[in-house]
């Protein structure tokens, strides 16, 4: 038992342990099945990880490495992930981003965030016309690989929960939906919702307006009457109404 004066160091997670823990999330869920080989699914996931940590390339990361594998040893044992279906590799995404998460997690509403992730690209899909989405232009093209994200904040930090493949005809709000029903597969309640400004439309806000909680995003700044609105140099609340040839209209607060 300790005495009154001792003191009690909390115990810190060291990069060490941060890696040894995704390394074995990995080999959980993405095992690559690599017995008898010069090199082990912890040399190829360390490759990775760096990678990913560095926002740098695997041939990067491999020219640097003292030892371990080059990188086509890399891409030759991540082939058979590529020849999976997309909604299988998803699924099984998903699993391991909720392999870790604290018991207490869904004791509570938490505030929640969801958003789009375009990754630029310059090629032909790799498995499915689908997978290739149209988008703004960025660095040269207007074609990029898109998932979607849902994160809630817990102590204050960011808790990436659910993610989704956005395939070339998905709308914003069958992405929505199909990851809040994640978040009610978890057991995970939105306190208050976040979006980026991708879920600004009709069909969105009329959905969310019959949900529990509420939802903040950005207005797209469009339209003469919605310019007038921001064009000002003070906080103030008033509401607007969005029209859609398709959809209708929505009024909602600014």
């Amino acid at each position: 038992m300790s005495r009154p004066n001792d003191t009690i160091v909390p115990s810190e997670l060291t990069a060490s342990d941060a890696l040894r823990e995704i390394i074995a999330v990995l080999k959980e869920h993405f095992p690559l099945e690599m017995p008898g080989r010069k090199w082990a699914d912890e040399d190829i996931y360390r490759v990775l990880i760096q990678a990913s940590a560095e926002a740098s390339t695997v041939e990067h990361i491999c020219e640097k490495m003292e030892t371990g594998p080059d990188a086509n040893t890399v891409f030759y044992w991540l082939k058979p992930l590529e020849s999976q279906p997309l909604r299988q590799l998803e699924a099984r995404v998903n699993e391991a981003l909720v392999a870790r998460l604290p018991p207490r997690l869904g004791y509570r509403p938490r505030r929640t965030a969801i958003d789009f992730v375009f990754i630029p690209y310059h090629g032909e899909p790799a498995r499915e016309e689908e997978e290739i989405r149209r988008g703004r232009a960025k660095h040269g093209t207007t074609h990029f690989h898109c998932y979607a994200t849902a994160y809630i904040i817990y102590k204050n930090k960011r808790v990436t929960v659910a993610l989704t493949v956005v395939r070339a005809d998905d709308d914003a709000l069958t992405v929505l939906q199909r990851l809040l029903a994640r978040l009610k597969e978890l057991g995970l309640r939105c306190s208050r919702l976040y979006l980026d400004r991708e879920f600004y439309c009709v069909p969105i806000i009329r959905f969310l307006q019959k949900q529990p909680f509420v939802s903040i995003m950005p207005v797209v700044r469009r339209g003469e009457r919605m310019k007038a609105l921001l064009r000002v140099n003070r906080s103030y609340q008033t509401t607007y109404t969005m029209r859609s040839r398709e959809h209708g209209e929505v009024t909602f607060t600014v």
